[in-house]
């Protein structure tokens, strides 16, 4: 057996992580509510991580997040300062 080729091997974990996006399309079509949300893309982009002012994507790519004043992510996803704060607010109980 021939080891693969990086393109076979890229089009390959593209394909699984495609499968994972479809995945998540298909469970917000069926559970999700569209009374307050609204989808600006079709389909709708699926991110996999954030941090700071940033969304991320499958494939790492940054994408900087101009909604986030609407919502109660506008000190930044992952706020390190905030997230220590709230710990050590529950450790004093």
């Amino acid at each position: 057996m021939s080891p693969r080729s990086a393109i076979e091997q890229l089009v390959v974990r593209m394909s699984a992580t495609s499968s994972k996006t479809e995945e998540i399309l298909e469970k917000d079509k069926r559970y999700c509510s569209y009374g307050d949300t609204v989808h600006y893309a079709d389909p709708p982009k699926i991110f996999t991580q954030c941090d700071g002012s940033y969304l991320f994507d499958e494939n790492g790519t940054p994408y900087l997040d101009l909604q986030m004043w609407y919502s109660a992510v506008n000190f930044g996803y992952k706020n390190r300062r905030l997230n220590n704060a709230l710990k050590q607010a529950g450790l004093k109980k």
